[in-house]
């Protein structure tokens, strides 16, 4: 036998629904607010220094806010939004947002790791004369990275990255010299881009150079120059260079 239902009981299940749509409801609406109040909330400070010049079309402003959500400076670090901020930056012409955005991709920080990618908008920055992405390129070249091996590239790229200063490209056509990479093994050779790449701070140089007098590779062997070169780049912080010296009872 069926029961009947209660007297009411159509009602109450009118009213039972309206209320949970009125909860549904409800909790869309607050959900929206939140992602509203999310977008729209005033940024940190660390930001909102930066955040006018770059609104006018500063891409050094744009490439510092990139750089603040990247390192998670002050904020939560957030890959997607230094990258959207260093592609602003690099859509200006702004080399050395060029280059952030061919690292992500070189290392898959934030983006699917991508060496292709990474070579081109290396090349893009290259374009624009700069040195450090000449370098990036060349060592790309060099270790195969993402590319056929082809240490004749590499060394045309270090090249032109030394022309303009680079004391890492200048340090690694050295280390081409020494090693016989790509080139006919040449000490003396080496020995004179070690020396102008420590005329330039670059402290693997000074371990290098002080190494060479050590054993006589290129240059007459010298005790003494080479514990003087050693000494320079322990001053400059070099881990190996302090161990040498400490093994000697130099200090």
């Amino acid at each position: 036998m069926l029961m009947e239902d209660k007297p009411g009981g159509e009602l109450w299940k009118v009213l039972g629904c309206s209320f949970l749509l009125l909860v549904l409801t409800s909790l869309l609406i607050a959900t929206i607010a939140t992602v509203v109040v999310t977008r729209w909330s005033a940024p940190p400070p660390a930001i909102r220094k930066h955040l006018k010049a770059a609104n006018a079309g500063d891409a050094v402003a744009m490439l510092q806010i990139g750089d603040i959500y990247a390192n998670g400076d002050s904020v939560k670090r957030d890959y997607d939004e230094a990258m959207r901020w260093y592609h602003q930056a690099a859509d200006t012409g702004e080399a050395d947002a060029m280059i952030k955005v061919g690292d992500m991709y070189a290392s898959g920080i934030g983006v699917s790791q991508d060496n292709d990618e990474a070579l081109r908008w290396y090349r893009q920055a290259a374009d624009e004369g700069n040195a450090i992405a000449m370098l990036k390129i060349g060592s790309m070249y060099d270790n195969g990275d993402g590319v056929n091996q082809d240490r004749n590239e590499a060394m045309r790229w270090y090249q032109q990255a030394a022309e303009r200063g680079n004391a890492d490209a200048v340090f690694n056509i050295a280390s081409m010299y020494a090693n016989g990479h790509g080139v006919t093994q040449d000490y003396g050779e080496a020995m004179d881009w070690f020396r102008r790449a420590a005329d330039n701070g670059h402290v693997g140089a000074m371990v290098n150079i002080a190494f060479m007098y050590d054993n006589g590779h290129g240059v007459e062997e010298n005790y003494d120059e080479a514990m003087r070169w050693y000494s320079k780049a322990a001053e400059n912080g070099d881990a190996d260079a302090k161990e040498i010296l400490a093994s000697r009872n130099i200090k």
